[in-house]
Protein backbone atom coordinates (compact mmCIF):
# COMPACT_ATOMS: atom_id res chain seq x y z
CA UNK A 1 0.00 0.00 0.00
CA UNK A 2 2.96 2.32 0.25
CA UNK A 3 3.12 3.49 -3.19
CA UNK A 4 -0.53 3.73 -3.34
CA UNK A 5 -0.41 6.17 -0.21
CA UNK A 6 2.57 7.60 -1.49
CA UNK A 7 1.34 9.33 -4.93
CA UNK A 8 -2.38 9.83 -3.43
CA UNK A 9 -0.03 12.24 -1.27
CA UNK A 10 1.70 13.40 -3.86
CA UNK A 11 -1.66 14.04 -6.32
CA UNK A 12 -3.27 15.95 -3.11
CA UNK A 13 0.07 18.01 -2.40
CA UNK A 14 -0.13 16.94 1.35
CA UNK A 15 2.00 15.73 3.81
CA UNK A 16 2.26 14.18 7.36
CA UNK A 17 3.10 16.02 10.07
CA UNK A 18 3.44 14.90 13.65
CA UNK A 19 0.41 16.48 14.69
CA UNK A 20 -1.06 14.20 12.36
CA UNK A 21 0.36 10.49 14.47
CA UNK A 22 -2.37 10.83 17.55
CA UNK A 23 -5.19 10.46 15.45
CA UNK A 24 -3.26 7.55 13.52
CA UNK A 25 -3.07 6.12 16.92
CA UNK A 26 -6.47 6.97 18.00
CA UNK A 27 -7.89 5.10 14.67
CA UNK A 28 -5.26 2.12 14.72
CA UNK A 29 -6.39 1.42 18.44
CA UNK A 30 -10.24 1.11 17.68
CA UNK A 31 -9.72 -0.37 14.21
CA UNK A 32 -6.85 -3.26 14.92
CA UNK A 33 -6.76 -3.53 18.77
CA UNK A 34 -10.35 -3.32 20.10
CA UNK A 35 -11.96 -4.20 17.01
CA UNK A 36 -9.65 -7.55 16.10
CA UNK A 37 -9.55 -8.16 20.33
CA UNK A 38 -13.33 -8.71 20.02
CA UNK A 39 -13.71 -10.72 17.03
CA UNK A 40 -11.16 -13.21 18.79
CA UNK A 41 -13.27 -13.31 21.96
CA UNK A 42 -16.46 -13.66 19.65
CA UNK A 43 -14.76 -16.58 18.12
CA UNK A 44 -14.49 -18.38 21.65
CA UNK A 45 -18.16 -18.17 22.32
CA UNK A 46 -19.71 -18.89 18.64
CA UNK A 47 -18.32 -20.61 15.94
CA UNK A 48 -15.46 -18.98 13.33
CA UNK A 49 -18.06 -19.28 10.09
CA UNK A 50 -21.27 -17.33 12.20
CA UNK A 51 -18.36 -14.79 13.02
CA UNK A 52 -17.46 -14.21 10.04
CA UNK A 53 -20.76 -13.97 8.44
CA UNK A 54 -21.45 -11.87 10.99
CA UNK A 55 -18.79 -9.71 10.00
CA UNK A 56 -18.92 -9.50 7.01
CA UNK A 57 -22.26 -7.01 7.88
CA UNK A 58 -19.80 -4.28 7.84
CA UNK A 59 -21.09 -2.18 4.78
CA UNK A 60 -24.47 -1.98 6.70
CA UNK A 61 -22.38 -0.16 9.28
CA UNK A 62 -20.57 1.27 7.04
CA UNK A 63 -23.09 2.93 5.26
CA UNK A 64 -25.02 3.83 8.47
CA UNK A 65 -22.19 5.72 9.99
CA UNK A 66 -21.49 7.53 6.65
CA UNK A 67 -24.75 8.87 6.28
CA UNK A 68 -24.71 9.97 9.79
CA UNK A 69 -20.77 11.10 9.72
CA UNK A 70 -19.86 11.85 6.48
CA UNK A 71 -23.44 13.10 5.45
CA UNK A 72 -23.20 10.69 2.72
CA UNK A 73 -26.55 9.76 1.21
CA UNK A 74 -27.79 6.24 1.07
CA UNK A 75 -29.63 5.54 -2.32
CA UNK A 76 -32.34 3.26 -2.99
CA UNK A 77 -30.30 0.46 -4.96
CA UNK A 78 -27.89 0.66 -1.81
CA UNK A 79 -30.57 0.20 0.65
CA UNK A 80 -31.84 -2.85 -1.51
CA UNK A 81 -28.43 -4.30 -1.87
CA UNK A 82 -28.50 -3.64 2.07
CA UNK A 83 -31.19 -5.31 2.27
CA UNK A 84 -30.37 -8.19 0.51
CA UNK A 85 -27.11 -8.49 2.55
CA UNK A 86 -29.23 -8.75 5.48
CA UNK A 87 -31.28 -11.39 4.03
CA UNK A 88 -28.24 -13.28 2.73
CA UNK A 89 -26.40 -13.16 6.35
CA UNK A 90 -29.79 -14.72 7.94
CA UNK A 91 -30.39 -17.30 5.64
CA UNK A 92 -26.47 -18.44 6.01
CA UNK A 93 -26.84 -18.47 9.60
CA UNK A 94 -30.08 -19.71 9.94
CA UNK A 95 -30.86 -18.39 13.37
CA UNK A 96 -33.66 -19.70 14.05
CA UNK A 97 -31.93 -23.90 13.61
CA UNK A 98 -28.60 -23.06 15.70
CA UNK A 99 -28.13 -22.36 19.15
CA UNK A 100 -25.85 -19.01 19.50
CA UNK A 101 -24.44 -17.64 22.87
CA UNK A 102 -26.18 -14.43 22.55
CA UNK A 103 -22.80 -13.05 24.26
CA UNK A 104 -20.78 -14.26 21.12
CA UNK A 105 -22.97 -12.84 18.96
CA UNK A 106 -23.09 -9.22 20.69
CA UNK A 107 -19.19 -8.84 20.73
CA UNK A 108 -19.56 -10.18 16.75
CA UNK A 109 -21.55 -7.07 16.06
CA UNK A 110 -19.44 -4.83 18.38
CA UNK A 111 -16.36 -5.89 16.74
CA UNK A 112 -18.17 -5.01 13.50
CA UNK A 113 -19.28 -1.87 14.65
CA UNK A 114 -15.81 -0.67 15.52
CA UNK A 115 -14.22 -1.89 12.42
CA UNK A 116 -17.45 0.37 10.36
CA UNK A 117 -16.24 3.24 12.85
CA UNK A 118 -12.39 2.83 11.89
CA UNK A 119 -13.17 2.82 8.41
CA UNK A 120 -15.49 5.92 8.26
CA UNK A 121 -12.81 7.73 10.42
CA UNK A 122 -10.20 6.99 8.30
CA UNK A 123 -11.79 8.52 5.29
CA UNK A 124 -13.32 11.36 7.63
CA UNK A 125 -9.40 12.02 8.01
CA UNK A 126 -9.12 11.95 4.38
CA UNK A 127 -6.26 10.01 4.42
CA UNK A 128 -7.39 7.17 1.99
CA UNK A 129 -4.55 4.12 1.93
CA UNK A 130 -2.27 5.90 3.46
CA UNK A 131 -4.48 6.28 6.41
CA UNK A 132 -5.22 2.33 6.13
CA UNK A 133 -1.44 1.04 5.94
CA UNK A 134 -0.71 3.28 9.19
CA UNK A 135 -3.71 1.85 11.01
CA UNK A 136 -2.23 -1.48 10.29
CA UNK A 137 1.33 -0.85 11.13
CA UNK A 138 0.43 0.27 14.27
CA UNK A 139 -3.07 -1.56 15.17
CA UNK A 140 -0.76 -4.43 14.40
CA UNK A 141 1.88 -3.55 17.12
CA UNK A 142 -0.99 -3.08 19.48
CA UNK A 143 -2.54 -5.90 18.92
CA UNK A 144 0.60 -8.08 19.08
CA UNK A 145 1.31 -6.22 22.82
CA UNK A 146 -2.16 -7.13 24.07
CA UNK A 147 -2.54 -10.83 22.37
CA UNK A 148 1.16 -11.81 23.75
CA UNK A 149 -0.16 -10.36 27.13
CA UNK A 150 -3.05 -12.19 27.22
CA UNK A 151 -1.22 -15.55 26.28
CA UNK A 152 1.41 -14.93 28.93
CA UNK A 153 4.36 -14.98 26.47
Amino acid sequence: LIPFAVRTLKKKKASLIWKDLPGFLLLGFVGMVLSMSIYQMSVKEVPASVVAVLFSSNPIFTAVLAFFMLKEPIRRNQIAALLLEIGGILAIINPFHISLSPYGVLLAMISTLLFAVYGVMGIRRGSGHLCQLFMRRRGNAFYDIVQQASDGK
